[in-house]
């Protein structure tokens, strides 16, 4: 995709996030109590794979609550928790990929994964992945519906 493109995507993200206020990121319900023990009791759960406690991790890691802030091992935990089906974890992966925290950018893995959890359910995935199918861009003061590609079919 070419950086005029990734630039439209990252701009319409961001109005996504400006329209809907409640897109962003809250914290997941047991995050802050769990942020006072991780990552001891938290991380253990997650090593043993239950991906509830794998989001609740990576989203530690992604706030820096009660650890030092890391966007890759949020990622990691991200990913794990994603893998297994967790919707929230998707759509989280999802932004991740978008915004080049932890990885590189990656417009197709974003919408892979914000396909995945909105194919669940996820209102906010499914918000966030109408704005990147379609578009709503300035074209010299007038606004124009436009399609925009990302390397992976709706």
């Amino acid at each position: 995709m070419g950086s005029g493109k990734n630039f439209v995507c990252a701009r319409i993200f961001t109005l996504a996030l400006a329209l809907a206020p409640g897109l962003g990121f809250s914290t997941p319900a047991g995050a802050e109590n769990a942020a006072a023990a991780a990552p001891s009791t938290e991380q253990t759960a997650a090593e043993r794979g239950d991906p509830k406690a794998q989001y609740h991790l990576g989203y530690i890691y992604l706030e820096g609550k009660g650890v030092t802030q890391d966007d890759a091992q949020a990622l990691l935990w991200f990913q794990k928790a994603a893998e297994q089906g967790f919707a929230q974890a998707q759509y989280v992966l999802g932004f991740l990929y978008q915004e080049g925290r932890g990885t590189p950018k990656d417009d197709a893995q974003a919408a892979l994964w914000f396909r995945k959890a909105a194919e669940q359910g996820d209102a906010e995935a499914q918000y966030v992945l109408g704005f990147l199918t379609w578009g709503i861009l300035s074209q010299g003061g007038k606004y124009k519906r436009h399609f925009l590609s990302t390397g992976t079919r709706f």
